[in-house]
């Protein structure tokens, strides 16, 4: 699939991004000659430790093993957003698929986001494989019959495209996995500490690739001073004198308790992007004893619950799941709050707690879905929606004029004894029509996937559900309009986008 003519190739930042263009397994993993064999395409778009890309890959070896597919080849982009053709890796994949002496026909992918969030893009590149006998296998989509997988597959690339649901949590795998691993997640050492760099091995970008861990300063010692007056409950005021660390810093020390007490700690901060700060300490991801403690467990403790008792009084923390659609009968919100550490849900003369309340939602949501009446409405919402197509007319009578004026140029240019300024006019004009092709062919494919989705069977519609089912958390602010809640009887009542009300009301056990 060549690249859009007059677009500019778009260069990546040596700091941003990390590839393999594609290279070859043959030496390197014994097969039997008779089996088929396959490719691989992994991409990441915000992992750069490679976590997620190393575990799409275990995914897809263990897919290949299960079928008797025998890997030669992987091409892989890290650091790279699926809505950008110009991916290295992936532009090394298309290549690979025209070259006739290429020694593989089946491609292995987890899933239609990794390939493409454009429904056009992916349809051309299925399109093209087909072309080229290459068989493009998803290990994530559901098994299906030709005319069923077609139309699933269409329907998840439409989702793909409205709904990033998982792009978040993926993006922060690797960060998480070094977390697991012992070694920091990024950001700056602590006061008392360094950064100590320890090459992996690996290479990006000509470079070696380093992870990093904590080793303690000359400041140490000053530090766990401070932290174990803390602890024992002497005020800041009455410990400032020679200390030397600025007052406005010492909130922000005392809250990486944990880390003084010899442990990694991730997931604390709320992106800046949401204007909140610390998460509640139940999210927070803990791995213990990875470099030199200052303080012990019950001093870090100690520290941490006076901190928490300060900041609860009062004071409302955090979007929580339901934040935004759920209210009351009279349409006022419900409130996440955090007392203690314990996420709350809280109006006018009512709260109740977080995790029973989400888990009660949840809960009935997954039993709404699968319901006869909801299973139909969905069916219909997306037939309909899908219904319409581009009219792609316009686009063709521009093509076509712009194709006659180059005609009239061309002709012109053998007749003229300086053809240089017409032969320029002519690139402009290639070029233009060009991009105009490349519009047309995006409306068309997306009418042959509008056209699959207007298709759906109610059949089919309740097979997605059911596969997406255990993930139903991700999909709940797409799925759900409002959540009605009564604060006196605490009944409860699901309406859902796509029209409906849940089937039934419910009374979730709640304690207050």
């Amino acid at each position: 699939m060549p690249r859009e003519k007059g677009k500019p190739v778009r260069r990546t930042n040596p700091g941003a991004a990390r590839f393999s263009d594609g290279f070859d397994l043959q030496n390197s993993l014994p097969h039997n000659p008779g089996m088929q064999k396959a490719a691989l395409y992994l991409r990441s778009s915000k992992d750069r430790s490679d976590v997620s890309v190393g575990a799409q890959r275990r995914e897809l070896e263990a897919l290949a093993n299960q079928r008797g597919l025998a890997i030669v080849r992987e091409f892989s982009d890290t650091v790279e957003s699926a809505k950008d053709e110009d991916r290295p890796g992936f532009q090394a994949l298309l290549l690979e698929i025209k070259n006739p002496s290429r020694n593989w026909d089946c491609l292995l992918i987890t899933d239609t986001s990794r390939l493409s969030r454009r429904q056009y893009m992916a349809y051309a590149f299925d399109h093209e494989c087909s072309r080229r006998g290459i068989t493009v296998i998803y290990s994530k989509l559901p098994e299906a019959d030709p005319i069923t997988d077609m139309v699933i597959k269409g329907v998840f690339r439409v989702f793909d495209e409205l709904h990033s649901l998982m792009s978040r949590q993926k993006g922060l795998a690797g960060m998480r996995e070094n977390v697991h691993q012992g070694w920091r997640a990024g950001g700056r050492a602590p006061r008392g500490y360094r950064l100590e760099h320890h090459e992996t091995g690996a290479i990006r970008e000509g470079q070696p690739v380093r992870k990093s861990r904590l080793v303690t300063t000359a400041e140490a010692g000053a530090v766990r001073r401070y932290l174990k007056a803390r602890a024992m409950g002497i005020p800041r005021g009455k410990l400032l004198d020679g200390m030397p660390f600025r007052p406005s810093s010492l909130v922000d020390l005392e809250w990486n308790a944990l880390t003084y007490a010899g442990h990694t700690v991730w997931n604390m901060r709320y992106p800046k992007s949401q204007g909140r700060k610390r998460r509640p300490r139940e999210e927070w991801e803990v791995k213990r004893d990875t470099h030199e403690a200052l303080i012990t467990d019950a001093e870090a403790e100690a520290i941490l619950s006076r901190l928490e008792s300060h900041s609860s009084k009062g004071r409302r923390q955090g979007k929580y799941m339901l934040s935004g659609i759920l209210q009351t009968p009279d349409g006022k919100p419900w409130h996440g709050s955090n007392q203690r550490g314990v996420r709350y849900y809280k109006t006018k003369g009512r709260q109740l707690r977080a995790e029973t309340l989400e888990q009660a939602i949840l809960n009935q949501v997954k039993t709404d879905i699968l319901h006869d009446r909801f299973i139909d409405q969905l069916t219909t919402a997306v037939r309909e929606r899908y219904r319409h197509q581009h009219d792609t007319s316009d686009l063709e009578s521009r093509v076509q004029a712009i194709s006659s004026d180059i005609d009239k140029l061309l002709d012109l240019s053998l007749k003229t004894e300086n053809p240089a300024p017409m032969l320029r006019k002519i690139d402009e004009l290639e070029e233009q029509r060009d991009r105009i092709n490349a519009e047309m062919q995006e409306l068309i494919a997306e009418n042959l996937a509008a056209r699959d989705a207007a298709r759906i069977t109610r059949s089919q519609v309740e097979k997605i559900i059911r596969w997406n089912q255990p993930e139903i958390e991700d999909t709940l602010p797409s799925l759900v309009e409002r959540i009605i809640l009564n604060p006196q009887t605490t009944s409860c009542e699901v309406v859902y986008s796509v029209k409906m009300a849940s089937p039934r009301g419910f009374e979730p056990l709640l304690p207050p």
